[in-house]
């Protein structure tokens, strides 16, 4: 879905970028939450919150996409 919303020209680079940051995050994520729980002596509550926000942070991302296809339609290609 968020490439849909990019030029052509720069969807090898998105696609790239998006990879990227997904794996950064399923390869941080068990351990942010493993340190959570340890730091919060064994309570899971503050790792599903941690959870909870992260996917609130990434639906208001998702809300402003929609703009940026106007914003890189203004800049001009090479």
């Amino acid at each position: 879905m968020p490439l849909k919303q990019l030029p052509s020209q720069i969807m090898g680079s998105a696609f790239g970028m998006l990879n990227t940051g997904a794996n950064l995050a399923s390869f941080l994520t068990p351990a942010i939450m493993g340190a959570l729980i340890q730091a919060f002596h064994g309570s899971y509550e503050i790792a599903f919150a941690y959870l909870i926000v992260g996917n609130l942070v990434s639906l208001v991302m998702g809300l402003f996409l929609g703009k940026t296809k106007k914003l890189f339609a203004a800049t001009p290609y090479s």
